[in-house]
């Protein structure tokens, strides 16, 4: 019996030999075995422990992974999904759907989707595959390398913008004040050479620490995020809960879409959610307003919101600059972390928005003046008020002359204020001239 015992398994010598089976630990067999733990070693198959040296063609594989397994090139086949550990992949048994693993072999988070793997316990699968170093950036003067057609000068990561006296940095960064390391805003005014183009998700003392260069994440799921202070590649890659709604990132079977999503805190965060619907970007849409969750039934790339089109639930783009929404539409920011806007339609002052609705400047996602149409509320000219849609048609909300802010009568070459100054509004995308009566 132990000569037929062990002739049978390959690599038994004798009994003592099959006791704790010492191929499961060290995957050593004669060439053209396997090690399949509780067996011993055998002839080749797929999912058993294997060593380089193994000949795993019997089973119609190669050694990949610690296993014999196929290449995931070109697909897996059914019943089989594709792992990547490292740089080396193959196409290993799905155990999402809770099926058990092969001896030897462990079900593990693949950080693509709700993808799952059946991997030697020493076979860790990463979410980070690597982080892509960039140049550290410049804060003012010498930042400022970006030649305009007129001869002006755009710090390094923006574009010179038509009007030949503004820049606007590049989509993934943000205009920031070297002086007192905040984002440039009509609140905190930047000019040269006082600002330079961050990277979005940067926190400037951040890259000023001489020690952190900045770069890029490349996550397992096809996610590129750029690189923080706080956290490692590793672990904002593995945060299934990040996503970028532009570029689609969810790798997720069952949570597919990324949109934003309230939290209980009351801010708007990206998230992966169900996919519900097929309505493209610019149709017509419904949303369940029960949840946090923008659970509407746009495409993936939309969510259903009123933003220029009051009254009415359409479906908007995302974007991260006003240039790639594109001529008739400039993009509003709806989110800090990741900054992230949506692409509205533009408006001219003065025109018709239908019932309840004006068309009125708002501030974009470059931090310009543009229009888009809004909600009215019935207000007399000096109303105090919070938002533009505090005040009634042809008004915006703006700062007085005592300090406060109050509905003002907007004004252009055409439209002449009947009381007091026509104040141009500067830094905008508005026709010359355009502003509010002060």
């Amino acid at each position: 019996m132990v000569v037929a015992l062990g002739a049978s398994l390959g690599c038994a010598k004798d009994l003592s030999a099959l006791s704790p089976f010492p191929c499961a630990r060290d995957q050593t067999c004669p060439l053209g075995l396997v090690c399949v733990p509780g067996v011993g070693c055998t002839a080749a198959r797929l999912d058993g422990l294997c060593s380089p040296e193994t000949d795993c063609s019997p089973a119609g594989g190669s050694c990949l992974l610690g296993i014999c397994a196929q290449p995931c090139a070109p697909g897996c086949p059914a019943g089989r999904v594709c792992a990547r550990v490292g740089g080396e992949e193959a196409c290993v048994a799905d155990c999402a759907g809770g099926g058990a693993c092969a001896p030897g072999l462990e079900c593990k988070a693949l950080w693509y989707g709700d993808r799952r793997g059946c991997l030697p316990a020493e076979r860790v699968p990463l979410a980070c595959f690597a982080t892509v170093a960039e140049a550290k950036p410049v804060c003012g003067r010498d930042s400022f390398n970006v030649t305009c057609a007129n001869g002006s000068t755009c710090a390094e990561n923006s574009s010179c913008l038509a009007n030949g006296t503004s820049c606007d940095c590049n989509p993934g960064f943000v205009a920031w004040s070297c002086a007192n390391d905040q984002p440039c805003s009509s609140a905190n005014r930047c000019s040269f050479p006082d600002w330079w183009c961050l990277p979005e998700g940067l926190s400037s003392s951040c890259v000023k620490d001489a020690s952190f260069t900045p770069g890029r994440y490349q996550c397992a799921d096809g996610r590129e995020v750029r690189a923080t202070c706080e956290t490692s590649c590793e672990s904002v890659c593995a945060d299934s809960t990040r996503c970028d709604p532009v570029r689609q990132t969810c790798g997720s079977l069952t949570r597919p879409k990324c949109t934003f999503s309230d939290t209980d805190a009351g801010t708007v965060v990206t998230a992966c959610v169900p996919s519900s619907g097929a309505v493209p970007v610019g149709g017509t849409c419904t949303r369940d307003l029960s949840t946090l969750e923008a659970n509407d039934d746009c495409a993936a790339g939309g969510v259903c919101v009123s933003l220029g089109a009051p009254g009415t639930l359409v479906c908007r783009g995302f974007c991260t600059s006003s240039v790639s929404c594109g001529p008739g539409a400039h993009c509003v920011s709806m989110t800090e972390a990741p900054r992230v806007g949506l692409c509205s339609p533009d408006c001219a002052l003065f025109a018709d928005c239908g019932p309840g609705a004006t068309c009125a400047p708002a501030r974009d996602f470059d931090d310009l003046v543009t229009a888009r149409c809004r909600e009215v509320s019935p207000a007399a000219l000096g109303t105090p008020c919070t938002y533009q849609q505090d005040c009634d048609v042809f008004q915006l909300c703006a700062v007085q002359s005592d300090g406060g802010e109050g509905c003002a009568a907007l004004c252009d070459p055409s439209h002449p204020c009947d009381a007091g100054t026509c104040t141009v509004i500067r830094d905008s995308r508005l026709p010359t001239g355009s502003g509010f009566c002060l």
